[in-house]
């Protein structure tokens, strides 16, 4: 393994510091740098186990007196969190991504992250930016058009394209998205624009049934590093809050992720434009939202995230588990020596197999606050005779045996909790399948499952 980490020793004598809002969330770099920590803010019931295998800090904060909506604001201009950084000479930021406050914040403290910085790269996240971008690389897209918010009309966009999408330029995780298959819809969705000033662009998009899946993308000085693709699971039903528009991400599905050769090949494909495109420019992980039109067989690209994903850090459990090389070291590597050249395609053939696992985020379905009645305990569970069975203590893919097992993690579940209204309540992790045969619904026994951890969450039964 240690000939698909080059340079090794210079990225672990890197003082590199996760800083999120739960030590779960920034796991990953631990598989691969023996003193990597953590500096978070909430306490989660798998916190235990975790320090088990990670060091990390958590802050002391009190969450009715918060200065910032800014999770890594709230950390790192904190008086625990200052003192934990002087104890490391140059700390490196790990994060999931830096907005305009934290890259100002950091640039006056002088600290160095790895990770995008909302003020960069606006092309690639916005819609508009990257379908002209896909033009420009001649990779193929669904009928499509811009226009400014007064120049919207139904019945012209009807007529053109039949049934679309209306997407603002950079709001993500469908909360800038406004599907239109009836005119109610197109008045109803506008509501998401009101705000928007006239000289903003849109995206209007023909609408194309089909599945969901992603890919995970590893900009380096020697193009892209590319996994698998892999089925996102969106907006299913009963399962989030009805108050949220389709397209709301809540997991994935890699072991229900079966493409065929042509269409991995179409992924690779679009992997390796952009990987040559950007190289030199990007450094780092980006993920590609697609359309798969599974009749057709024709993967359109509808979405770029320039910064870390939701994949992670699950999807470096599951490598971790079949003993890959991680792509989230050579995000590491490409930022913290990014002339440094390396054999991608063979990586690229090691990570290329097929995985095996899936998580599904779990998020307070509920028109306002839930209080948890009755309290779950994180750890390995199986599902016998309609109960959730509790074997023992875990927080990882790698801490399961087998496909009947599965972990409720990264969540505060004892019972008096209090979760806000469309708030995570936890994360569940399996190796089995959890969509149905169409790839876009779950399958019965991991609704029955999901079914049992929300009735005691909010029945208390």
């Amino acid at each position: 393994m240690e000939d698909f980490y080059p340079f090794k020793d210079l990225v672990c004598k890197k003082n590199i510091i996760g800083v999120g809002a739960t030590a779960f969330s920034r796991l990953g770099p631990q598989f691969f740098m023996p003193n990597y920590q953590i500096l978070t803010l909430k306490k989660s019931d798998e916190d235990e186990e975790i320090k088990k295998n990670v060091s990390f800090k958590k802050i002391n904060y009190d969450p009715q007196k918060r200065k910032y909506y800014s999770t890594v604001l709230e950390i790192l201009d904190s008086p625990g969190g200052e003192i934990f950084l002087k104890t490391f000479q140059d700390p490196i930021l790990y994060l999931y991504f830096a907005n305009r406050s934290v890259e100002r914040f950091l640039k006056k403290k002088k600290i160095r992250f790895i990770g995008t910085a909302t003020s960069q790269f606006f092309n690639l996240r916005s819609k508009v930016g990257f379908y002209k971008l896909l033009d420009k690389l001649k990779i193929i897209t669904p009928p499509h058009l811009y226009l400014k918010k007064k120049d919207l009309d139904y019945q012209k966009l009807h007529a053109r394209f039949g049934d679309f999408v209306i997407q603002r330029e950079t709001r993500g995780g469908g909360k800038g998205t406004v599907f239109v298959f009836k005119e109610d819809d197109f008045k109803k969705g506008l509501y998401k624009f009101q705000k928007l000033s006239e000289e903003k662009m849109l995206r209007m998009t023909k609408y194309i049934p089909g599945t969901s899946p992603s890919i995970i993308i590893c900009i380096t000085s020697s193009g892209a590093i590319y996994s698998p693709l892999q089925y996102q699971i969106l907006s299913p039903k009963n399962y989030v809050n009805p108050r949220l528009s389709q397209g709301q991400f809540v997991g994935h599905d890699w072991s229900s992720s079966d493409f065929p050769k042509k269409i991995q090949k179409k992924a690779k494909d679009i992997a390796e434009k952009l990987g040559n495109y950007l190289k030199g420019s990007y450094r780092g992980i980006l993920g590609i939202d697609f359309v798969l039109d599974e009749k057709k067989e024709e993967l359109y690209p509808i979405e770029c995230n320039p910064r870390l994903l939701g994949s992670f850090p699950v999807f470096s459990m599951i490598q971790e588990r079949e003993g890959e090389p991680q792509i989230l070291y050579y995000h590491l590597l490409s930022n913290l020596f990014p002339q440094i050249k390396i054999k991608r395609e063979k990586i690229n053939q090691r990570i290329s197999k097929k995985k095996k696992g899936a998580q599904l985020i779990l998020n307070n379905r509920l028109k306002g606050e839930l209080k948890i009645k009755k309290s779950i305990k994180a750890g390995v569970y199986n599902f016998k005779q309609n109960e959730l069975n509790y074997l023992r203590p875990g927080y990882s893919i790698c801490d399961l045996n087998d496909k009947e097992e599965f972990i409720i993690t990264d969540g505060i579940l004892s019972a008096g909790t209090i979760i806000a209204e469309y708030r995570k309540i936890c994360r569940l992790l399996t190796l089995a399948k959890i969509l149905d045969d169409d790839k876009i619904n779950l399958n019965p026994k991991i609704r029955a499952i999901l079914d049992k951890i929300y009735q005691r969450a909010e029945e208390g039964e």
